[in-house]
């Protein structure tokens, strides 16, 4: 993947990154927001549409990536969400420096502009757990790598830990979340 051309991912203190979205985002955020609301007033055929021309104008857009690929697995159809999903995790992955140190360095919830990436990782393990078996091993493989780059995200690390113990990897995480598996 190459570089992209606007998202940078920041260092913002020791061992915290962030991503610092370009200013030309703040116009697809606010057509984002129309997408969202169509999307909560039941209107999902508008949002998908807004959500396609978002990503037609920036094909880096992560919270387009992410907002399409969560729709589409919202109504069952997580084979035609996984390369949007896929798409917004090589985008991101495709920022990080060459300095960053796994199990060291994080991307965290706590920054707004991570979040997008941070849930597009999430939904893409779950769109692997929603097509079953023959893809399990994909599932445990993304939800293991999210917890590498955010140890603790929002519960994954118990799903690793069951999904490892459904499979019988005989992996250990540890309460640390060391890396189980290099991310880059």
């Amino acid at each position: 993947m190459i570089k992209p051309n606007l998202l940078v991912l920041e260092q913002w203190d020791l061992h915290s990154r962030a991503f610092n979205c370009p200013a030309q985002w703040e116009f697809l955020d606010c057509k984002l927001e129309r997408a969202l609301t169509a999307e909560h007033q039941g209107d999902d055929d508008k949002a998908f549409q807004i959500y396609l021309e978002l990503i037609d104008s920036c094909a880096e857009y992560l919270p387009a990536l992410n907002n399409l690929g969560a729709l589409l697995r919202k109504h069952g159809e997580p084979r035609r969400a996984i390369p949007y999903l896929a798409n917004a995790v090589a985008i991101g992955l495709a920022c990080v420096p060459d300095d960053f140190e796994l199990g060291k360095d994080l991307i965290p919830w706590y920054w707004e502009d991570n979040r997008a990436f941070l849930t597009a990782y999430e939904n893409l393990g779950c769109c692997y757990l929603d097509l079953g078996d023959g893809h399990l091993d994909k599932a445990l493989d993304t939800f293991s790598q999210v917890v590498t780059i955010n140890p603790g995200y929002r519960g994954v690390t118990d799903l690793v830990r069951k999904l490892q113990a459904l499979l019988g990897t005989g992996e250990e995480i540890s309460d640390d979340c060391s890396p189980l598996h290099p991310v880059i």
